[in-house]
């Protein structure tokens, strides 16, 4: 039976054949091939991989006046790296911002908004004290003090549980004296989040902050309409509908948004299309109104029974 059945269907017993040497031996060939070609890929260098970072850990910088031993990076963005560097002379620790590329405009940008803003006293008026400008291996290193950590690395740091008034009070007093030298002399900062207020020293002086990162700052006369400023997440929404821009309106709009969290606990418009961010902004605003309405309201009601318990102040 078994040759009867060979013979009367010789040409399904070829192909089977020709099968079972394909799977057996032209397949393994063929992926041992396949793998030799992925470990020669790996080892070639690839045209879009970055550039490794022009310094490292242990590197030593050299400017006019000091300097400066490398001992870590805080973390790397966009722009590069935000070293902790050891003044060699001064023997203190200094934050050291180093681009990933010589010519990055954002950084000369920043030296002149720095070189404006350094004529008001960095620690009555809050914000980051800039102490020097050089270059190295054709990077333009900017020196600034050594501080503790970010509002968002606090609000991680607690699990997002929202801060209480006693908290969020002197935050926001020592951010709107940080905008009234930027407003004196014209200036928006654009990028405010909590990324960009830093605690001094949290341990030692607990919420005693300071405004950092004028990259993105720029002259309110220079602001153009359609010109797109700020993280999505605190845009306001005039920069949203390219509308006109004024001095500090923005800035306010954040603070605003920074406030939500620090109350609430989560990014009160976290979406990232504009025409949802547009929509979420008007609908949460009549929300959080009717919100401040009722619990101003709860309030008055208890100023019944204690009228000592109606501040208005806060």
């Amino acid at each position: 039976f078994f040759l009867h059945f060979i013979y009367y269907n010789t040409h399904k017993t070829c192909i089977l054949v020709v099968y079972i040497l394909v799977a057996f031996t032209v397949r393994p060939v063929s992926y041992i091939a396949f793998e030799k070609y992925l470990d020669f890929s790996e080892k070639m260098p690839s045209a879009t991989s970055p550039a490794p970072f022009p310094v490292k850990k242990r590197d030593i910088l050299h400017s006019d006046n000091t300097r400066y031993l490398i001992m870590d990076f805080n973390g790397e963005g966009y722009f590069g790296k935000v070293a902790q560097c050891f003044n060699l002379i001064m023997a203190k620790m200094v934050a050291i911002k180093i681009p990933k590329e010589s010519d990055d405009p954002t950084i000369q940008r920043e030296v002149g908004m720095l070189e404006a803003v350094s004529a008001c006293d960095p620690d009555k008026k809050n914000i980051l004290r800039f102490m020097e400008n050089f270059r190295f291996s054709n990077l333009s290193c900017l020196v600034f003090e050594m501080l503790d950590r970010s509002l968002w690395d606090l609000v991680e740091e607690r699990k997002w549980e929202p801060l209480s008034v006693s908290e969020i009070r002197p935050v926001t007093h020592q951010l709107l004296f940080a905008f009234e030298p930027l407003k004196n002399i014209g200036l928006m900062h654009t990028d405010l989040k909590p990324d960009n207020i830093m605690l001094v020293n949290h341990k030692d002086q607990p919420f005693k902050i300071k405004l950092i990162d004028f990259g993105m700052a720029r002259p309110a006369s220079k602001a153009k309409i359609l010109m797109i400023t700020q993280a999505s997440a605190y845009r306001a929404p005039e920069v949203t509908l390219g509308l006109p821009l004024s001095e500090c309106a923005v800035d306010i709009w954040t603070l605003g948004c920074m406030l939500a969290i620090m109350v609430f606990g989560f990014i009160l418009f976290p979406r990232r299309i504009q025409y949802d961010t547009v929509e979420s902004e008007t609908t949460e605003t009549l929300k959080l109104h009717q919100c401040c309405k009722l619990c101003f309201s709860v309030q008055v009601v208890q100023s019944c029974t204690n009228p000592s318990s109606l501040v208005l102040s806060d």
